[in-house]
C-alpha cells in the first residue's frame, strides 16, 4: 500500500507553485501582445515599444484546488495566466512534462 501512495504521490504537484500570474501594461497594444507570448517580463520589440510585467505565484489556491491545494495526474506542471491591465484579455498556457492517460478504477 505504501508503494501505491508513493507512486501517486508523484502525480501530485503544489498548486501554489504551479499557477504563476503575470500582470501586463504597456503604451501600445502590440507591446501588451508580445509581452503575453513571451515568458519573460519588461519585453521590448522591434519598434521600441515595451510592457511592463509584475509576476508573482498566488499565496493560496484552495478556492480552485480544494484544502490540500494539490493537482493530480501532471508531472512538471506550470500554469500560466496573463492579463493585459487594461482590457483584461487573458492569455492562459498550461505545460507539463508527462499526464496520466486513463486512471485504472479499483474497487474496495
Amino acid at each position: 500500500m505504501d508503494s501505491e501512495l508513493a507512486a501517486a504521490s508523484q502525480w501530485a504537484t503544489e498548486s501554489n507553485a504551479a499557477v504563476f500570474i503575470r500582470l501586463i501594461s504597456g503604451e501600445t497594444e502590440s507591446g501588451v501582445v508580445q509581452a503575453m507570448d513571451s515568458e519573460e517580463g519588461d519585453e521590448e520589440n522591434e519598434e521600441g515599444e515595451g510592457a511592463d510585467v509584475i509576476e508573482f505565484h498566488p499565496e493560496f489556491t484552495y478556492p480552485i484546488y480544494g484544502e490540500h491545494e494539490r493537482i493530480f495526474g501532471y508531472k512538471g506542471l506550470s500554469i500560466n495566466l496573463n492579463y493585459a491591465a487594461g482590457s483584461l484579455a487573458t492569455y492562459f498556457n498550461i505545460k507539463y512534462t508527462k499526464r496520466i492517460e486513463q486512471m485504472e478504477s479499483t474497487s474496495a
